[in-house]
């Protein structure tokens, strides 16, 4: 786990499992860095800290959408090609 906040309040108390264990009725927010999408129903684990500087998170699922259009084609092709690759295998073998 890495702190980023500037206040030294806030980060001592980050530190604490008291913290932790309130964090989800407080409302705290899990973010993905990368999407900037937010796992809803995320929750701290009931022994936040195994070891020194790490938290342990559950539930930290994304929610994914439906598929676009060309999704659809690429899995097509997929399973055309895979398809076509094991009948060659199974042809290849007599």
């Amino acid at each position: 786990m890495e702190v980023v906040t500037g206040d030294p309040e806030l980060r001592q108390r980050l530190q604490t499992v008291a913290f932790w264990a309130a964090a989800e009725s407080e409302g705290l927010t899990w973010r993905s860095r990368e999407f900037g999408e937010a796992a809803d129903g995320a929750f701290p684990a009931l022994s936040p800290f195994p070891e020194p500087g790490r938290l342990v998170v559950r539930r930290l699922y994304l929610p994914i959408g439906e598929p676009w259009p060309w999704d659809w084609v690429a899995l097509w092709w997929r399973r055309r090609r895979r398809k076509r690759q094991a009948e060659q295998g199974v042809a290849g073998d007599r």
